[in-house]
């Protein structure tokens, strides 16, 4: 794919390039309908691509900034309104199954709503998938992203071209990794976080910080798996309390909170996510643990 010594707007065109054909490889499948897997798969690999522009910033060539940020974001958003509502549907059938003896009929207009809004959602994105917006993304992405980039548009506080060395992915990586641990580690300041809306942002930089370390595997020591995991089990708990507070959200919004299950539904809700925040200063501990600092230590070490 690439090496320590590439450049780094070489790596990310390549990194970039393998996101597009994940995409392109799970837009089939996501237009189908009958794998959710192909809305979540193609939706992933969309954000990693933002992703990757969000930590290499001004080293991706100008035109690689041209409209392309805002069609990604707008692709991912289409795609997420599919996918939320999958997994809400999921979790109605959850809640059924572990709570209501598998009888869904006091959730019926719940789940007739849900699939409403569902296919509502879902004839949204193949419009989308049909129209020009997503055409044009597909054709200048695979236009750029089959060109070589250069440094020529690296240059220093005097306007002078940099040398390509010290543009190497050796040379880079450290500081970008280590930035985005810095974005997450900064919320330390910030603790206790005794409320949900503000473990939000952990959250995402988990994400972004992961995807990093996951791009630039290829470069990095062995250990940067052990530290993967790590943000991993952390996601984990960040995940589940994002999902409480999205269904609460979404039940909220139907205008059915006065159906009695309903309520039951968003009382559990409001307790899961109460006891996930009550214990999140130990998943986070755990994660910013001397054994983690060294694994990322030694994973960047060998660039």
């Amino acid at each position: 794919m690439f090496g320590a010594t590439d450049t780094i707007p070489e790596a990310g065109r390549l990194i970039l390039q393998h996101y597009m054909a994940q995409m392109l490889t799970h837009e089939p499948i996501a237009r189908l309908g009958e794998d959710i897997e192909g809305v979540h798969k193609m939706r992933v690999a969309i954000r990693r691509m933002r992703s990757m522009y969000k930590a290499l910033g001004d080293y991706l060539p100008p035109q690689y900034h041209d409209g392309l940020p805002d069609w990604l974001r707008h692709a991912a958003a289409v795609l997420g309104q599919v996918r939320d509502l999958d997994v809400f549907l999921e979790w109605i059938d959850q809640y059924i199954f572990t709570e209501l003896d598998n009888n869904p009929e006091s959730l019926q207009p719940l789940i007739e709503y849900t699939r409403r809004q569902h296919a509502t959602a879902r004839a949204n994105l193949i419009a989308y998938l049909d129209g020009n917006l997503y055409r044009e993304l597909v054709n200048t992405l695979a236009t750029l992203l089959d060109t070589p980039t250069t440094t020529d548009h690296i240059q220093d506080p005097r306007s002078s071209p940099l040398s390509p060395k010290t543009v190497q992915v050796n040379h880079v990586l450290p500081n970008v990794v280590y930035g985005r641990y810095q974005r997450l580690r900064r919320h330390e300041s910030r603790f206790p976080l005794d409320e949900a809306e503000k473990l939000h942002r952990i959250r995402i930089e988990c994400k972004r910080f992961r995807y990093t370390l996951e791009a630039f595997r290829p470069v990095l020591g062995v250990s940067v798996e052990r530290v993967i995991t790590s943000i991993k089990a952390l996601q984990e708990h960040l995940g589940d309390l994002n999902d409480m507070a999205t269904i609460m959200a979404y039940l909220e919004s139907t205008e059915l909170m006065e159906h009695e299950a309903v309520q039951a539904w968003h009382a559990a809700c409001l307790a899961r996510q109460q006891t996930l925040v009550e214990t999140f200063p130990n998943a986070w501990y755990q994660f910013t643990s001397y054994t983690t600092r060294r694994d990322l230590a030694l994973a960047v070490a060998v660039l």
